[in-house]
């Protein structure tokens, strides 16, 4: 059995990140609604910079909710993965193959693996939520699940 733990650091911090920029955007928002900025171009560019932190915000939490931690039931080829609210268990013969990816960071690259089902849909796991994916992709060479080539996800969180 592999079970492959989250990513304890890099999930706190942006559980804690959540206050701060659910406040980056409240506060300008609640002076652009009772008239604090008066001059247009200020309002122009606080409007800006209320877009990009919502844009931040809204890929902090789209994070928080990805897969956060998986196990493998090496008897039955059962793969479990966990997210906030929900669980997903695959066997390994509903898998047509995976994707390698990375996301690299100021402070390091995050590998990560884009798993393709049968039915059309993806689980798509990363060192950023989960720790070490060593583990799991010595299981899926071992079970011949097919390498399908190394890909870029759209949104790289």
């Amino acid at each position: 059995m592999i079970t492959v733990e989250p990513n304890t650091n890099t999930y706190l911090f942006r559980l804690l990140l959540l206050p701060f920029l659910f406040w980056l955007n409240y506060t300008p928002i609640q002076r652009l609604a009772t008239g604090y900025y008066s001059n247009p171009q200020t309002q122009f560019f606080v409007c800006l910079a209320v877009a990009a932190f919502l844009l931040v915000l809204v890929a902090n939490v789209i994070s928080l909710l990805k897969v956060y931690k998986l196990k493998v039931e090496g008897s039955n080829n059962i793969i479990s993965f966990y997210k906030p609210f929900k669980k997903l268990n695959i066997s390994t013969n509903d898998i047509i193959g995976y994707y390698l990816t990375s996301f690299t960071t100021k402070w390091r690259t995050y590998e990560g693996l884009i798993i393709k089902m049968e039915s059309g849909r993806s689980v798509e796991v990363s060192e950023y939520n989960v720790d070490s994916l060593y583990e799991f992709n010595q299981f899926l060479i071992k079970a011949d699940v097919p390498f399908l080539g190394k890909k870029r996800k759209w949104l790289t969180i």
